[in-house]
């Protein structure tokens, strides 16, 4: 017969979880906050469900650069519109000359993902 427990078994002290928006909106008192920090710390307390303020805050970015994570950068038509005017001045001889230097390659890959 075992004398021992698997780990699997064994009770582990629960660990009391807060949600974010208790942090941010709780009226304690400074010494029970204090109080909340220190459980914190001591593992016994986790914080759950973090508003978007705590975690900007947690990793030292502003709210807005959460808020555009996964959107594309603003598109900026200046570079386009150069390369336009620049072509549109061109001689046939000078736009030649681009298409060899950028290659064929390259520019016909963009017309077709353009298309």
């Amino acid at each position: 017969m075992l004398n021992t427990l698997s780990p699997a078994f064994v009770a582990t002290p629960p660990v009391r979880q807060v949600r974010g928006q208790y942090l941010a909106k709780n009226h304690l008192s400074p010494r029970a906050r204090a109080e909340l920090a220190a459980e914190l710390a001591a593992g016994r307390v986790e914080i759950v469900d973090h508003t978007k303020q705590q975690a900007a805050f947690l990793c030292r970015v502003s709210v807005s650069s959460i808020k555009n994570v996964g959107k594309s950068a603003p598109r900026n038509p200046a570079p386009a519109r150069a390369l336009l005017d620049l072509w549109h001045y061109a001689s046939p001889e000078q736009r030649q000359d681009f298409i060899r230097a950028a290659g064929t390659d390259s520019i016909w890959n963009e017309l077709n993902s353009a298309l």
